[in-house]
């Protein structure tokens, strides 16, 4: 969405800051769905289930703490950042009426957000990603493409939730690239 934003609303954008994504390109049809042996999460079956029509919303309506919970118990490296209370509010805050339909729609964008990213320029406006792991890998590779004034910063001890596992590391990186 930021990157969306920067590259249609030029004049209104200083700076963009992206946190563990890129703007979807081709490369998201290449993404294996089926973890090999030893791999950790997040696995990429997750944008193919949104993709299904009417069904996630089927399946989730009033039982979104099931998939709260798997996705935490999935990729926290520290389980202690997310509690049991934050998992209500999330949970609660995906069972609202329209949030899984809202939710899919953002994933089921995703082949025009391809179509879209053919006719965007470069972002000239300086870019911030920060990411983990193997997706820092994946980051530093794709976002250099999609901006001409790129840094990539890696964010140890985390996988998928940076801001719940490290916030002072992604706020101190935030406000120093906001100033």
């Amino acid at each position: 969405v930021a990157h969306a934003f920067a590259a249609n609303h030029r004049d209104a954008t200083e700076r963009v800051a992206i946190l563990n994504t890129t703007h979807v390109d081709e490369s998201y049809y290449e993404f294996p769905m089926l973890p090999r042996p030893g791999d950790v999460g997040p696995h990429r079956w997750w944008l193919a289930f949104q993709q299904v029509p009417r069904l996630p919303e089927q399946l989730l309506a009033g039982r979104s703490r099931h998939i709260v919970d798997f996705m935490f118990d999935l990729s926290l490296i520290h389980p202690e950042a997310v509690t049991d209370r934050d998992r209500d509010i999330y949970a609660h805050a995906y069972d609202a009426p329209g949030a899984t339909r809202a939710c899919q729609g953002w994933f089921q964008s995703y082949q025009r957000d391809i179509e879209d990213l053919h006719g965007y320029a470069p972002l000239d406006a300086p870019v911030l990603g920060l990411a983990y792991g193997p997706f820092h890998a994946y980051m530093a590779e794709v976002l250099p493409r999609q901006g001409t004034d790129v840094r990539v910063v890696e964010v140890t001890g985390s996988r998928n939730y940076l801001v719940e596992e490290q916030p002072d590391v992604v706020a101190d990186a935030l406000l120093d690239f906001f100033g």
